[in-house]
């Protein structure tokens, strides 16, 4: 099988120019159409509660960039699944939101490709199969098959292409094997009826004319420093973008859609009456290990706190919608399930429990969370010796101390917010008074 795989990885793989694809575009004349445009997002300073400097947290202001989204009409061009590369004019396109100096490509993880960045080229092993279409709309990504990707680049590039009339009836090229979940996380906000194009990893596909959008959100699969050396990269903002206004889009069209379908509060979502809960993390939901060690202790600090607990990865998407609509204080592990506070208006507060380690980064939720406009605190616990053996996924206890530390600050914010929503409608007779 090895020798097998090595004799067609040397047949199919072709090495291509690199090229950043608003260059590519700009020097063609090719019909771009700018959705948002490149901004940084300013959102409440994160908290950290902890109890030891293994970490630097002094860069953590509230600050988040928010990448520019252009949708490119591209005729006769290939599409690859489980990557964002386009295949044109000879040339591999990349959208400018990716730094290859800096971030790692999926293909490159699971042996598919290599990037030579000194030659400016990268070499990719397709699949054999080809499939050809006369017009699509790229949905595919890299890292797809995750809950929280899936959210913020793949459901957030649908929203914002499925209202502009002359792509009406296109069909979707979406990546294929992914969990059933998140296929109907699609197929609820599709109401249309697009078909869809199943694409199978690193398979390529032809299409007439293709409608690309770049990533409305990205995050690298990995560093570049940590791919090739195992050496974790320095922590940096700009690693991780998080576009506010397709984020706003997108919490807007699943919320409107998932209230339509709301019957009785009391018999179909009893949660939704809770407005502090706390996202259980099962090991059967979870891929990448981080397991919280110590989840018992926290659940029963939780409960006797007045938080409710919730197995959202078991709701329907709808469910998981309306759960995050309704919440007002979020406790959670670190994971996917946070990302379903894209459904909650601007002015929750997330506490989320997470590992601590030398040179771990906390931008990704920070930055989700600078985006929503949502308060965030981070409770930082010691890693143990169980989990995966990348230092990323390993599992961790938090302090139950640290823990009660964070509902209290919780409940100041919460309070603060409720003072100023209520100043307007006092201040404002006076203002009255004085243009009199």
């Amino acid at each position: 099988m090895r020798l097998r795989r090595a004799v067609f990885e040397r047949m199919l793989t072709v090495t291509y120019p690199l090229a950043e694809l608003e260059e590519y575009a700009a020097a063609q004349a090719i019909p771009v159409k700018r959705l948002a445009p490149a901004s940084m997002t300013h959102g409440p300073a994160p908290v950290f509660l902890r109890d030891d400097d293994l970490c630097d947290i002094s860069g953590y202001e509230g600050l988040a960039p928010s990448p520019e989204i252009n949708l490119f009409e591209l005729n006769n061009a290939i599409a690859i699944g489980r990557t964002e590369f386009i295949l044109k004019g000879g040339k591999a396109l990349y959208p400018r939101v990716i730094d290859p100096a800096t971030d790692a490509f999926m293909m490159e993880l699971e042996n598919r490709g290599k990037v030579d960045l000194k030659a400016a080229r990268v070499s990719i092993f397709p699949r054999k199969a080809i499939l050809r279409e006369k017009r699509a709309i790229s949905l595919l990504g890299q890292c797809n098959g995750n809950y929280a990707h899936w959210v913020t680049e793949v459901l957030a590039r649908f929203v914002l292409v499925d209202d502009i009339p002359e792509f009406k009836g296109w069909p979707l090229l979406v990546d294929h094997p992914i969990h059933e979940k998140l296929l109907d996380a699609l197929d609820f906000l599709n109401v249309s009826r697009r078909r869809i194009i199943e694409v199978r990893q690193y398979q390529r596909v032809e299409v007439e004319h293709l409608v690309y959008i770049s990533p409305p959100s990205m995050t690298p699969p990995d560093t570049r420093e940590f791919f090739e050396t195992g050496q974790l990269a320095p922590p940096r903002v700009e690693q991780f973008h998080f576009s506010q206004p397709a984020l706003a889009k997108l919490r807007e069209r699943a919320g409107t859609m998932a209230q339509d379908c709301l019957v009785s509060a009391g018999t179909d979502f009893p949660f939704m009456a809770h407005r502090k809960i706390f996202l259980q993390r099962a090991a059967w939901s979870t891929g990448n290990g981080r397991l919280l060690r110590n989840a018992d202790v926290v659940e029963e600090a939780l409960r006797e706190m007045d938080f409710e607990g919730v197995q959202i990865a078991d709701y329907s998407f709808e469910g998981q919608v309306l759960t995050a609509r309704q919440a007002k204080i979020v406790v959670s592990p670190i994971g996917a399930a946070i990302s379903n506070l894209v459904f909650r208006e601007p002015g929750c507060i997330a506490i989320i429990l997470t590992p601590h380690y030398e040179r771990a980064t906390f931008y990704y939720f920070a930055n989700l969370m600078a985006a929503l406009g949502h308060h965030v605190i981070f409770v930082l616990g010691p890693q143990t010796r169980h989990g995966s053996g990348n230092i990323y996924n390993r599992d961790f206890r938090v302090s139950i101390r640290l823990l009660r530390q964070a509902i209290l600050k919780a409940s100041e914010i919460e309070h603060d917010q409720k003072i100023k929503r209520q100043m307007p409608s006092v201040a404002a007779p006076a203002l009255r008074v004085v243009g009199e």
